[in-house]
């Protein structure tokens, strides 16, 4: 692993349990506070990463087809540094660092990623996977994904297009393909595709659809028919095995990502 004090641009506000945080504590609590009930049960079970993982993979409402964090950097060789931007309890492998808003465990900086602690052209590569939604500026994450990448060097991208709101903590915007292209104005779009296609988009839709309408205006009781439908219809978004491959499957995909060089 790199020595983070080597691409630090400043040092730490405080090392919790070796994770140097960047983040102020007075803006940590106010996060915290705003947080809602879904934010707070997803972060619950992130205290156990693979149990976490599990649950994301079956009974999240995508089934992701297209190049996803982990399959982006098993392009690269072994030895490139990774920003692997968002990564909350995940790991991509190969040469990464994981840097998250909150210090879950596999994080390696806890850090806003609209003000990245490190050097410009620090990384040769970076991700950032279903984090833009979440970010209330995402050009300022973009520019910074683009300060910190070397020229030359690849960011990969994934983000929803057709899909609920689901925060975590919260949740801003939906994309196109050429809106997150837009992101990266100055940089050659090397590879773009779906991400999730429209079952995917269906799936999420109909559990979201069934719960509000049943909850009779009960949050608490929304969340928890959302997460019951969304078990029951895990059939409908296996579909995408194929359907995600055909043409039109982007006019209403769940999901895109995108793949562009520094210049």
């Amino acid at each position: 692993m790199t020595n983070f004090s080597a691409i630090f641009s400043r040092p730490p506000v405080v090392v919790t349990n070796g994770i140097p945080d960047f983040l102020p504590a007075n803006q940590r609590r106010e996060i915290s506070a705003n947080m809602g009930q879904e934010s707070r049960f997803k972060d619950f079970f992130k205290r156990w990463p693979a149990l976490y993982a599990v649950f994301y993979t079956v009974v999240g409402p995508s089934l992701f087809t297209g190049i996803s964090s982990k399959g982006f950097v098993k392009t690269l060789e072994p030895t490139k540094l990774v920003l692997h931007a968002g990564s909350g309890t995940k790991s991509v492998g190969g040469n990464s660092v994981n840097v998250d808003l909150f210090p879950f465990v596999g994080v390696d900086v806890a850090a806003d990623l609209s003000d990245l602690p490190f050097k410009n052209d620090s990384f040769d590569a970076a991700t950032c996977d279903q984090v833009l939604e979440h970010v209330p500026d995402p050009h300022r994450v973009a520019n910074e994904l683009h300060r910190v990448v070397k020229p030359g060097g690849l960011i990969h991208v994934a983000s929803p297009f057709v899909f609920p709101w689901h925060p975590s903590p919260s949740d801003y915007t939906r994309w196109t393909q050429e809106g997150l292209a837009s992101l990266f104005p100055t940089c050659e779009v090397v590879k773009q595709g779906v991400g999730a296609g429209p079952f995917s988009a269906l799936n999420a839709f109909i559990a979201a659809f069934l719960a509000t309408i049943l909850c009779f205006g009960s949050r608490k009781l929304q969340g928890v028919l959302q997460y019951f439908f969304l078990v029951l219809f895990i059939p409908v978004k296996l579909f995408d095995v194929i359907f995600a491959w055909l043409p039109g499957a982007e006019l209403c995909a769940a999901n895109f990502y995108i793949i562009v060089r520094k210049k």
